[in-house]
């Protein structure tokens, strides 16, 4: 019999996947991800970047005819550093969307407020995403078990952003409680990453469908190789550009979607009745 003492050292022991409604948590966040101000965000902010490096390569496009003599231009060179710079102010306002996405997924009227508290957690937040990242490419780069070990490694910090945002940790602390929950409540983690995952990839492939459609067409009339080509000479741009558009407004409503079901699941897990934290 293990004593009172070790049951409570050890609180998130338990069956988690019992602590989480999965048709209610579905239904909020297909509610949640398909309000305006919720994925607008993510929207704009993919919309802007895109644009803007497409007017960098387009502008760059007659120096990098020097590629074929064996050199490279100084506005390519530009061109270059521009869109790397571009990258990662795409990546640093993205994370500050998602943490406050993540926080209105906790507390939905407090979207005002979501990017104050944000904002205060960004160091945090940018800590354990850099740590996660550096730890999953690490691993997957491992031989033979790569992939394994990136999927083991996404399971382990799958809650890390809500335990930052929501539950107010470091980025320490944020990583040390998402390994234990998967530690103790691993069935819940998974069925939260295969759920969550399935769904957020339907939700990406119906709004890419009509670009796919589009794609197949133009390969099954003039083959793989002369598809891209003949779908760019032939296609009005306008359809090209909608259809993209279509698809873009579709990965950022499934991203808000992926990240109020992680927050709704964690708050449930979070639940004092449950003894989960």
């Amino acid at each position: 019999m293990p004593s009172k003492r070790k049951e409570r050292k050890n609180p998130m022991m338990g069956h988690g996947h019992r602590a989480v409604d999965w048709p209610v948590t579905i239904k909020r966040s297909a509610r949640f991800c398909f309000e305006p101000k919720r994925f607008l965000p993510f929207f704009i902010t993919d919309a802007l970047v895109i644009t803007i490096a497409f007017l960098l390569i387009g502008g760059a496009a007659m120096p990098y005819g020097g590629l074929a003599a064996g050199s490279l231009p100084l506005e390519a060179d530009s061109a270059i550093v521009m869109l790397a710079i571009l990258i990662i102010a795409w990546f640093l306002a993205s994370l500050w969307i998602t943490g406050a996405v993540i926080h209105q997924s906790s507390k939905p009227n407090e979207f005002d407020r979501s990017w104050l508290v944000s904002a205060r957690m960004y160091p945090n937040l940018l800590a354990a995403t850099a740590i996660v990242a550096v730890i999953t490419i690490i691993l997957s780069s491992v031989p033979q078990v790569g992939l394994l070990l990136s999927i083991v490694a996404s399971l382990a910090f799958l809650l890390v952003s809500q335990f930052v945002i929501v539950g107010g940790m470091k980025f320490h602390q944020a990583l040390s409680m998402s390994l234990k929950t998967l530690r103790y409540k691993f069935l819940a983690v998974f069925l939260s990453w295969l759920i969550g995952g399935l769904l957020s990839l339907a939700i990406m492939l119906v709004f890419a469908s009509p670009l796919i459609a589009t794609v197949f067409y133009f390969v099954a009339t003039y083959g793989m190789e002369d598809a891209i080509l003949y779908m760019m000479v032939s296609l009005d741009w306008s359809v090209i550009y909608a259809e993209s558009g279509i698809l873009l407004l579709g990965l950022s409503i499934s991203r808000t979607f992926g990240l109020n079901f992680l927050t709704d699941v964690y708050l449930q897990l979070n639940r004092k009745r449950f003894f989960i934290f």
